[in-house]
């Protein structure tokens, strides 16, 4: 065996959960494949190829941009299912999120964030918490506001600034 195949053999193995996050993170968007099927397409196509004697200088990298080819060839031919089973990985997804959130909320840090959020001005506290923890664009809240782009990144930015502040000032 080459040594780049046993390089890229070993990445699937040993880093397989790394590559499945990887590929659930472009797949939950666009509803593709499930992202066993579409690691297993990878993998047999990569050690398929007849060709596949040509170095390749850094192998994990190779194997992730080849993920991602896959996921964006799925998504233009349209191959999208529906997993049968939703409901089942809703209520898992929900049952991670309600333990993720308990250790956060435990978290001292987390505590000494929060009062820290609240001492910042309204304006300020609503456009980090809408960008930061609700995944918001500047673009999206604008349209939605009213409020011209560039105001509201000032707004950021002077929250960010005014967060670090005091933090800072508890923190001494």
């Amino acid at each position: 065996m080459l040594d780049n195949q046993k390089t890229i053999r070993d990445i699937f193995t040993n880093e397989y959960h790394k590559l499945k996050a990887y590929v659930n993170k472009f797949i939950n968007e666009y509803g593709a494949l499930e992202a066993d099927d579409i690691i297993q397409d990878v993998a047999l196509n990569l050690f398929s190829k007849p060709d596949f004697d040509t170095t390749v200088e850094n192998a994990a990298a190779f194997v992730y941009r080849s993920l991602k080819n896959k996921i964006i060839d799925n998504y233009r031919k349209g191959k999208r299912t529906d997993s049968i089973d939703r409901n089942e990985k809703y209520n898992e997804m929900e049952d991670e999120k309600t333990n993720t959130q308990r250790s956060f909320e435990n978290n001292e840090d987390v505590q000494k964030l929060r009062k820290a959020i609240n001492k910042l001005s309204d304006d300020q506290r609503i456009i980090l918490i809408e960008t930061e923890f609700e995944g918001k664009s500047f673009a999206e809240l604008s349209e939605l506001w009213n409020v011209p782009i560039g105001t509201l990144l000032s707004r950021k930015h002077r929250a960010m600034a005014s967060l670090q502040k005091i933090l800072n000032k508890e923190n001494s």
